[in-house]
C-alpha cells in the first residue's frame, strides 16, 4: 500500500518547494518573505486590509513606508485582501458611497513614496 503525503501549508503551496517567513505583523498588514527553494528566487508579500476610516489608515501608510528599506532587495507585492478601503481616483469608485479626498491623497502619496504600481484586480 502506497501512502501519498501532501506537503501543503495554509497558502496551499508545496512546502518542499516554497517557504515563507513572516517578517512583519501590523494591525492592518502582514508581510512575508516568500522563497522558491527550487529556483532560488524570493519576494516579499504584504497582505493588507485597511481600516474603514481614513484617519485609521494613516498608521498603515506609515508602516508600509517603514518597510520600504527592508524590501529593497527583492520584488514586493502588496495585496489588498478585502481592500485597502480607499481609492486612487474618484472616477474608479463603484456605487454611490461617499469618498474622502484627504484619504485618497494619503493613499496616492504613500503609493508614490513607495514607487509602487497599482494593478487593478478583477474578482
Amino acid at each position: 500500500m502506497l501512502l501519498a503525503i501532501k506537503f501543503v501549508d495554509l497558502f496551499g503551496w508545496n512546502t518542499l518547494n516554497i517557504s515563507y517567513t513572516m517578517v512583519s505583523n501590523h494591525e492592518q498588514a502582514i508581510t512575508f518573505l516568500i522563497s522558491d527553494l527550487k529556483d532560488d528566487h524570493s519576494f516579499f508579500l504584504t497582505i493588507i486590509y485597511g481600516m474603514i476610516r481614513p484617519e485609521e489608515r494613516i498608521p498603515l501608510w506609515n508602516h508600509l513606508l517603514s518597510l520600504k528599506s527592508l524590501v529593497l532587495l527583492e520584488p514586493w507585492a502588496l495585496v489588498g485582501v478585502g481592500d485597502f478601503n480607499t481609492i486612487r481616483d474618484p472616477c474608479t469608485r463603484l456605487g454611490n458611497r461617499d469618498f474622502d479626498y484627504n484619504g485618497i491623497a494619503e493613499f496616492n502619496n504613500c503609493s508614490i513614496q513607495l514607487s509602487v504600481s497599482i494593478i487593478r484586480g478583477v474578482i
